[in-house]
């Protein structure tokens, strides 16, 4: 039933998007069969185009990029979109029209194709993607806050000293990775991007279980993405009036969570 409801979606973009392309060249161009040619070759290769870019945003992780390397990932992606639309469609152009066509009647079309193109790429931008975003209950305020610092205070009240290194496999190799080393842990999907003065490592493990096992008057969960070490903090920057921005030894900067900056405060003892 999945299939076909995708099936019919995009048969519905590739019919729309060719009903727009005949309806703007049909006025200048005289010859019926070569613009509903052209306009249905266009649909179906736009709309094929935008079934694979809505593969890409559903198992894509770039909500885990920086915001530069993000954008430089959408930029480059519009760049791809419209150099496969051209090279798809100067293809079955050649294929599917007579010898004796003038491609010059369609360059005055070019600008106008490439905004549409552009145009629809955006829109898979706010239809397609796919962020995952934290659903938070709306329940009494101040009894969760009570909640909160009392669960946060009795955490940082365990010593729980037994965790003292990490194997990370690395092909036919095992690296160790102490504990008193790793600057701080990401969140990478299923798996856990650790960042230590010997290097980055990426292992498959849970964040819930580096918060639980890791020294808790050491590591803190300033974030549901980070896990940070608090021997490389530098400072705490005001982002916004709402968010806070960890500066690391290393110049790294991470973004904290209202939760998070409620468990530093503590574990700094602000």
């Amino acid at each position: 039933m999945e299939l076909k409801h995708v099936s019919l979606k995009y048969l519905i973009i590739a019919v729309g998007i060719s009903g727009i392309f005949y309806a703007v060249q049909i006025p200048l161009l005289q010859d019926t069969a070569i613009v509903f040619t052209e306009a249905v070759i266009s649909g179906i290769s736009i709309a094929a185009l935008l079934f694979f870019l809505e593969i890409i945003w559903k198992y894509s992780r770039f909500h885990h990029f920086p915001y530069l390397q993000k954008l430089f990932v959408y930029i480059a992606l519009a760049f791809l979109f419209v150099f496969c639309w051209f090279i798809s469609e100067c293809f079955f152009l050649y294929i599917f029209l007579p010898a004796d066509f003038l491609w010059k009647d369609f360059y005055p079309f070019l600008p106008l194709r490439l905004f549409i193109l552009l145009l629809l790429y955006m829109l898979s931008l706010s239809f397609f993607r796919k962020e995952p975003k934290e659903n938070i209950p709306e329940v009494d305020a101040e009894a969760q806050e009570k909640k909160r610092n009392s669960q946060i205070k009795e955490a940082y009240s365990v010593k729980d000293p037994d965790l003292e290194r990490i194997a990370v496999k690395n092909g036919t190799q095992v690296d160790i990775i102490p504990v008193t080393e790793i600057i701080y842990l990401q969140a990478e999907g299923d798996y856990v991007r650790i960042v230590s003065s010997k290097g980055k490592f990426l292992k498959e493990q849970t964040m819930k279980s580096f918060e639980n096992t890791l020294p808790p008057e050491k590591f803190i969960r300033i974030h549901r993405s980070y896990i940070v070490n608090v021997e490389f903090i530098s400072q705490i920057e005001l982002y916004n009036k709402q968010t806070q921005l960890l500066r690391l030894k290393d110049n790294t900067t991470l973004k904290v969570s209202s939760n998070g900056y409620k468990a530093l405060k503590v574990a700094l003892q602000l």
